[in-house]
């Protein structure tokens, strides 16, 4: 059985199918959303992020490409806020939380404001980069959407 859950979890992300056939053994189990899938970048990004920022703020402010000097204590605090999202995008996956899923790219769209605001201010490429990369990930998400709410349930 150790072996049947990554196969299922890779079979869920990429198919979305409703069951596995295994042998006698008929695995059931709801089909994912192309937005809930999509929640799974933002689950990543943030969960890392956070905690590179707050074990190691240098270092990860060096691979985003900052420019800005931010001190020791704002990163750290900035890595638990966003690791805190992390764990609040992740239980809106497991619990599959559909009601939250157009919340998630309203939020992404004023923190995209935000960031580009923050980046033609300071021009420091850290905000564009943090833009570009929840960019992706809100219009993954609102594509999503679209396209699960034009598909009938199955």
């Amino acid at each position: 059985m150790e072996k049947l859950a990554p196969t299922l979890a890779a079979h869920v992300l990429l198919w979305g199918r409703s069951s596995i056939p295994r042998g006698n053994l008929q695995l059931r189990f709801s089909p994912m959303s192309r937005a809930l899938r999509s929640l799974y970048y933002p689950a990543f990004y943030l969960t890392a992020a956070g905690l590179a920022l707050v074990l190691a703020p240098e270092v990860a402010l060096k691979l985003l490409f900052s420019t800005g000097h931010y001190g020791d204590v704002m990163p750290r605090m900035a890595g638990a806020t966003t690791l805190a999202l992390g764990i609040l995008v992740v239980q809106i996956i497991r619990h599959r939380v559909e009601r939250l899923y157009a919340t998630l790219v309203g939020a992404r769209i004023m923190l995209c404001t935000v960031w580009m605001s923050l980046f033609l201010y300071t021009r420091d490429p850290f905000f564009l980069i943090v833009f570009g990369t929840v960019a992706v990930g809100m219009v993954w998400t609102a594509v999503g959407l679209v396209l699960d709410r034009r598909t009938p349930s199955q």
